[in-house]
């Protein structure tokens, strides 16, 4: 059997993804990784990933918008 196609999702459909069990150690504080999460690297931010924005091309966006989130945007 040929395989033809292969499935990259990473979005908790295949595989248990949650960028909160990466912040959690970056940040150290629940609150500022919240705000992060919730102002900054947003999931409406990230389902333009989903719909074909490469993650280099968001992650360029972002920094511009939030320069003293840099490190941590590189970081998703």
């Amino acid at each position: 059997m040929k395989i033809e196609n292969r499935i990259f999702d990473f979005g908790g459909v295949l595989v248990d993804w949650n960028p909160r069990y990466f912040y959690k150690k970056h940040f150290g504080n629940e609150n500022e990784m919240e705000h992060f999460l919730t102002h900054i690297c947003t999931d409406e931010w990230n389902v333009q990933q989903d719909k074909g924005c490469s993650l280099s091309e968001g992650t360029m966006i972002l920094p511009k918008q939030f320069p003293e989130f840099h490190s941590a945007i590189q970081l998703y």
